[in-house]
């Protein structure tokens, strides 16, 4: 039986099940009022139908045409690589997506269905994992239902659809790994597009192969996204909050990212990927516009003899060649590099190019993902500290110092740089003298590194020593108290007055919390770590006195 639709009554239960070729086309649905509703665990007993049981009656059906009015496409992207002791919790997280209660309580949203389809893209992995991906293929078969009533009728459909970088003897490995930016643009490529209106609402969903999705997790980000306006959503980058397991990996990180007020996903976006990858949601349309993620060039291996093709086939479904901004280091990428740091390029590819950044805080401030520390599984935790701090000062210069029209002017220009735009005269401060802030200025280009005017900093280890030299590369900047940045004079004076004196304002001065004076900042559970360099000379000259303080101001 092809494409055909039946209905089988198993112990007084409406099942709802479609036979079809192995090219498993989009399964048709019953119009309106004929599904009775179905719970995950009645989808469950689909499995375990026994056809010669003499209770069940099968009623044929003619294919129905799903109407596209009020439908909402989301592609769950995961891409693959050793995941074997983890992928199918994350497939069935992504599968078994729910309606949640504020859900139902918005009369005004009228989805009548959500079609997820959960693509995993297998990218050479030398365990089990696609193995493991086409027995939950078989176990899911075409469509798995979830059906829920509103005032009409909403329906989740998920389907599990998976590819791989394998032969199909599934005995050779074409090529090596390319990297999980290419995975996930394979990932993105899996679902057909022929039948899917451009009208329709389309976005994608990103989870890693060891995270998990909470149940409902999907609809708070469709419904979020929808209550945009179009424009709005067109540019939006969506996350959520998330959950650390084991809880005490990373926590401080976590803190953080889970605590940022729109405003400071913006300003602190040089600090940090403000928005983790696993918990985005954006519109295809987006995803398009930016050309997906970099990919790393084909590994050159003379012993596959028929990667090429396959790989030559892949390169020319990319997307459409694009304009958007592509975060690729002219000194420090190789082409083993552009297979890392794939979130950090599409974030910053994003904000270049107009885009927003959104923070979803649920009515019940509940986490709607769980983001699993694994180590040395994910591509990502093996990313060199050092590269991501290059990227991101590469980034803060092309979206700051050489784009934002106060740093530019004609009175200097950077031989080194490839372009003829030039960098005002107007200098900048570093907040920190430790071992990144010290990377950060090393990383900057000649021109840019001449305008960094100070260090600033709560350390009087380092205040004392009074500057940082490099003479390689010939700068010698000043490590100065953080209360110099303050704007207003009378603040400036007072809280150096009170750094001077040791903090002994009696806790406060002038209204000053003394802890904030002092630069201290409380962040729950500290951990004192040092500063890991032994690479740069670090002179001290003079202790930071008020003469320093006058002469620096100056």
């Amino acid at each position: 039986v092809k494409n055909e639709l039946i209905q089988l009554k198993y112990h007084g239960k409406l099942i709802v099940a479609t036979v079809t070729s192995p090219h498993r086309p989009s399964p048709p649905t019953l119009p309106n009022g004929q599904e009775e509703q179905i719970s995950g665990k009645e989808v469950g007993k689909e499995e375990n139908v026994n056809c010669n049981d003499e209770k069940m009656t099968k009623i044929e059906q003619k294919p129905q045409v799903v109407s596209t009015k009020n439908m909402v496409y989301v592609d769950v992207i995961i891409p693959v690589h050793n995941a074997s002791n983890t992928i199918e919790e994350a497939v069935s997280s992504a599968m078994n997506q729910v309606l949640p209660p504020s859900f139902l309580e918005k009369e005004k949203m009228k989805i009548s269905r959500i079609d997820v389809a959960v693509c995993c893209y297998d990218d050479g992995s030398k365990d089990n994992s696609f193995d493991i991906l086409k027995r939950l293929e078989e176990k899911y078969n075409d469509a798995h239902v979830i059906g829920q009533k509103l005032n009409e009728e909403c329906t989740i459909v998920s389907r599990l659809l998976i590819d791989s970088a394998k032969n199909k003897d599934n005995k050779k490995t074409v090529g090596q790994s390319r990297g999980a930016g290419y995975a996930r643009n394979r990932a993105a490529s899996l679902r057909k597009k022929d039948n899917i209106d451009k009208d329709n609402t389309y976005f994608l969903c990103l989870l890693d192969s060891d995270d998990v999705m909470h149940p409902t997790r999907i609809v708070e980000q469709v419904t979020y996204m929808l209550s945009l306006d179009q424009n709005d959503c067109d540019r939006t980058l969506l996350g959520c909050k998330f959950v650390r397991e084991p809880e005490d990996s990373t926590w401080h990180y976590t803190q953080w990212a889970n605590g940022l007020s729109d405003e400071r996903l913006h300003l602190e976006q040089f600090r940090e990927i403000t928005i983790l990858q696993p918990t985005w949601m954006m519109s295809r349309k987006r995803f398009e516009e930016l050309g997906g993620y970099i990919e790393a060039p084909p590994p050159q291996n003379n012993d596959v003899e028929n990667g090429a093709g396959r790989q030559h086939d892949y390169q020319q479904q990319q997307q459409q060649p694009t304009t958007a901004y592509k975060l690729v280091h002219p000194q420090y990428d190789t082409n083993e590099t552009l297979r890392l740091a794939e979130d950090l390029r599409l974030f910053y590819a994003h904000l270049q190019s107009n885009g927003r950044l959104k923070l979803l805080r649920t009515a019940t401030n509940v986490p709607l993902v769980t983001y699993r520390h694994t180590p040395n599984m994910t591509q990502s935790s093996r990313t060199p500290r050092k590269l991501l701090l290059q990227l991101r000062t590469k980034a803060f210069e092309d979206a700051v110092l050489l784009k934002d029209k106060r740093w530019i002017d004609n009175t200097k220009s950077d031989n080194n740089s490839g372009n003829n735009d030039t960098i005002s005269s107007d200098g900048f401060i570093v907040w920190g003298a430790g071992r990144d802030g010290k990377e950060f200025v090393k990383s900057l280009r000649t021109e840019c590194r001449k305008k960094v005017v100070a260090f600033v900093d709560v350390d009087e280890k380092k205040i004392n020593l009074g500057y940082y030299v490099n003479k390689d590369l010939d700068i010698r900047i000043p490590i100065v108290h953080f209360s110099l940045a303050a704007k207003d004079p009378e603040v400036r004076r007072t809280l150096q007055k009170d750094w001077a004196e040791g903090g002994s304002g009696g806790g406060s001065c002038n209204g000053f919390d003394k802890d904030a004076i002092l630069g201290r900042i409380d962040k729950g559970r500290q951990k004192r770590v040092g500063d890991g360099n032994g690479i740069d000379d670090v002179v001290g000259v003079e202790t930071l006195s008020e003469k320093v303080f006058d002469d620096t101001e100056k």
